[in-house]
């Protein structure tokens, strides 16, 4: 970890018990234990974590363009293309899609980020299977039916979850370091 004041990698101070971060080119950490007259393990303090970098957030924010945008324009066009190929009688225009969808579907798709953000579903992955053989249901147990049901629920909010990540780490990039005046 770096030095959040000065960018030098920072030392643990307390090898024997809880870590303690200091950095000895400035003296971050170290100013905090003097002014409190105690051991170094007494102020046991995590750095805070390192600032994202551009790229990192730039990548995020593709990704989370192509998981908020990527079902609207598969709806929008997608499916009235599938639907006047195939023949089927009263296929409708983009257009008409769009003004079905529009304010719904952002709609959803707020609800769905907050669900993500909020929602963090577990269970158990070594009670999946009878026996640990995929695809072989245990019909004298209804866990592992739960715990396969909570799996695909954590698998449907990923993408919901890269948003919210998106969304966090933007705020640590953008915000200010602390520690500065």
């Amino acid at each position: 970890m770096d030095c959040p004041r000065c960018g030098k990698p920072l030392t643990d101070r307390n090898p024997r018990g809880p870590r303690v971060y200091a950095c000895e080119g400035c003296g971050w950490g170290e100013e905090r234990l003097s002014s409190r007259g105690g051991a170094p393990w007494e102020a046991a303090e995590e750095p805070p974590p390192p600032r994202p970098t551009a790229g990192k957030v730039a990548l995020l924010w593709v990704l989370s363009v192509v998981v908020i945008v990527g079902p609207l324009i598969v709806l929008t066009y997608g499916v009235p293309y599938l639907a006047a190929t195939r023949g089927v009688v009263g296929a409708t225009t983009p257009a008409e899609v769009w003004g079905w969808l529009h304010p719904y579907y952002w709609l959803g798709i707020a609800v769905y980020v907050v669900l993500a953000a909020t929602v963090s579903p577990s269970y158990d992955a070594g009670n999946l299977w009878w026996g640990g053989i995929p695809g072989l249901n245990n019909p004298f147990s209804l866990q592992d039916d739960w715990n396969r049901t909570m799996r695909g629920l954590a698998l449907a909010l990923l993408p919901g979850k890269l948003v919210v990540l998106c969304l966090q780490l933007s705020w640590r990039f953008l915000r200010p370091p602390r520690g500065n005046s």
